[in-house]
């Protein structure tokens, strides 16, 4: 499990996805019981996302059901639904702002970072933190879930910087200068609260629509809001489950890192922030002699609106490149 000792790193939890057995033996001559394949949180929202397919051992699973952490709510009953989060994310910055699980709501109407005017657009409601997932066999498939795969889904990573020992936000500012010309200004935070945000598949018709339907109770993803559903047997439910209505969520991960942030003091155009990104991203890794999948760099707010960069080390434990980039 996640726990301390004084001088080890222990890695967070991964992802699960649990994969069926193929009702053979395997090689020692013992029945196949099924497996476990895990992923690191970020990669694994979208991997592991509602009803995307998995290959594993030259076989196809689709993802069909999340492990709910109910607690002690077994009973089934009309109303039962899932306690979420409802949180703000600021169009500006993309700084995020929580609120309680079980429906307490941010009290804010200002970006906590950047004081911009938080709009009725930038809330994000029903988050649900996913864990593990299970998945069942599939024989074929058809060209809408090819293309499905290749469209993906419409991921969104907010941040928020945790306050020190003394309760003072932790976090330091530098600006990047050209001669007496400011072109960008940095932040460095040594410890920051990343969420990664599945908001729906993308070719999705409504994109205010958020999220995806689950079986409250029994953790089944909804083929309902599907683009292009396939039409493979339903996989049989019990009959007083089938009558809970389904749940709309937006599933989420979080983890804690340190973050370093970019943000060029003119406007750049999309192109020109996605060159600089990759350019960043590249020169970092040759500068420090890291490895490409330890450091990452991502648009801020959103991929179709790119503000600012986003960089944070991937690394369990860090690679200790941003702190030395930001001193």
């Amino acid at each position: 499990s996640q726990g301390f000792l004084p001088g080890y790193n222990f890695p967070r939890l991964p992802l699960m996805a649990w994969i069926p057995a193929r009702g053979g033996a395997t090689a020692n001559g013992k029945d196949d019981e099924g497996s476990m394949v895990s992923r690191p949180r970020f990669l694994a929202l979208s991997e592991f996302g509602p009803r995307s397919l998995i290959y594993h051992q030259g076989r196809m699973y689709r993802v069909v059901r999340a492990k709910l952490n109910v607690g002690n709510a077994d009973h089934v009953s009309g109303n039962s639904q899932l306690a979420t989060i409802t949180s703000l994310v600021c169009s500006q910055c993309g700084y995020g702002h929580l609120g309680e699980p079980g429906g307490g709501q941010p009290l804010v109407n200002r970006c906590e970072n950047c004081d911009a005017l938080l709009t009725e657009h930038d809330w994000v409601r029903e988050l649900y933190r996913i864990e593990t997932v299970e998945t069942v066999a599939v024989e074929r498939i058809s060209i809408n879930d090819e293309d499905r795969q290749r469209q993906g889904f419409e991921l969104q990573t907010t941040y928020r910087f945790l306050p020190g020992p003394d309760g003072v936000i932790q976090q330091r500012k530098a600006e990047v200068r050209h001669d007496d010309e400011v072109l960008a200004e940095l932040t460095y935070a040594p410890a920051a609260r990343l969420w990664r945000i599945n908001r729906g598949w993308r070719r999705r018709k409504d994109k205010e629509q958020l999220g995806f339907y689950i079986n409250p109770i029994t953790g089944q993803w909804s083929r309902k809001d599907e683009p292009g559903g396939s039409d493979d047997a339903a996989e049989p439910a019990e009959e007083l489950l089938n009558k809970v209505p389904n749940q709309s969520i937006v599933p989420f991960v979080e983890d804690h890192r340190n973050v370093l942030i970019l943000a060029p003091v003119k406007p750049l155009e999309a192109p020109a922030m996605a060159t600089l990104q990759a350019a960043l991203k590249r020169g970092i890794e040759l500068v420090f002699q890291i490895e490409e999948s330890e450091l990452v760099a991502e648009p801020l707010p959103t991929q179709d609106d790119r503000k600012a960069l986003l960089f944070y080390e991937a690394a369990e434990g860090g690679a200790g490149v941003l702190t030395r980039l930001a001193t």
